[in-house]
């Protein structure tokens, strides 16, 4: 087990099974939090404390993006902990259980269920939504299958990706509260925030420690003592499919093919909802 200092949000879970509880809580939470936003907190907000009137459809975007938003930032600075605790070139092995971890990956299991489930709900999965949807679904059983324990170091320090959908979310946030109207430095500065964070985490990070993390699994395949070989090749699968996306997404920004901000009145694809 890998000493670690406790977060004030962490809760002990030390087994597979309190984190499959933790990750259907998580999930239950998520959707009982945006029920209860949609349906009574801001509405009453926006009703008595703010001049600001916005209809139902920017109202339920609102209310996912705080609850993405949440997440994003219980993932970042779980895992910005992770990289001060421990270095990309530290011997820790596959199977090192880590309480940080464990309550993590039951906290992204349990969020990435409710974002496919929302997608699912409010996005076009035959369109635009239709990869988003897979991401999300991908990540969720990833991260659900590594309550084994698996990879609770790699896994950690992959959630560190969530940097650039904060921007995305706070973007869309301040978009829809139209707090941006008529403010372009605003607007150009998380323009330009957004490919910088995005290359920076996705890329200059992400793929070296890929690269790192794909010959410690095929190093494992080739010593034939994997937990479950199949569970392997999935998150082998899953990580080269998702740095695949991440350089199509980062060359499409980079030769300004596609532009995240945009236009929030859609989805966008790295964000995956409406």
């Amino acid at each position: 087990m890998i000493p670690r200092t406790k977060l004030p949000w962490e809760i002990a879970v030390t087994t597979e099974a309190e984190g499959r509880e933790v990750a259907v809580q998580t999930f239950l939470l998520c959707c009982c939090g945006h029920l209860i936003l949609l349906g009574l907190a801001l509405p009453t907000a926006l009703t008595f404390f703010s001049s600001i009137k916005i209809s139902p459809r920017p109202l339920n975007r609102l209310t996912i993006k705080m609850i993405s938003l949440t997440f994003d930032t219980i993932a970042i600075v779980g895992s910005v902990k992770e990289f001060m605790e421990t270095s990309m070139d530290a011997d820790v092995s596959l199977y090192t259980f880590s309480r940080h971890a464990q309550f993590h990956f039951s906290l992204t299991c349990g969020y990435f269920a409710w974002a496919a489930f929302t997608t699912m709900l409010f996005g076009d999965i035959r369109t635009h939504s239709k990869w988003p949807f897979v991401h999300h679904c991908l990540v969720c059983v990833c991260y659900w299958i590594c309550l084994h324990p698996f990879i609770h170091h790699y896994g950690n320090l992959f959630l560190v990706f969530q940097s650039s959908t904060w921007v995305l979310d706070f973007y869309a946030i301040l978009k829809i509260l139209n707090i941006t109207s008529g403010k372009k430095s605003a607007t150009v500065l998380l323009k330009w925030l957004h490919p910088i964070v995005f290359g920076v985490v996705r890329i200059l990070i992400g793929i070296p420690l890929s690269i790192k993390f794909l010959q410690e699994l095929f190093r494992l395949l080739i010593a034939g003592n994997p937990h479950n070989i199949w569970e392997v090749f999935l998150v082998i699968f899953a990580n080269i499919v998702l740095n695949v996306v991440n350089l199509h997404w980062f060359f499409d920004m980079f030769f300004g093919v596609r532009d995240p901000l945009r236009d929030f009145s859609y989805t966008t694809k790295e964000e995956g909802m409406i």
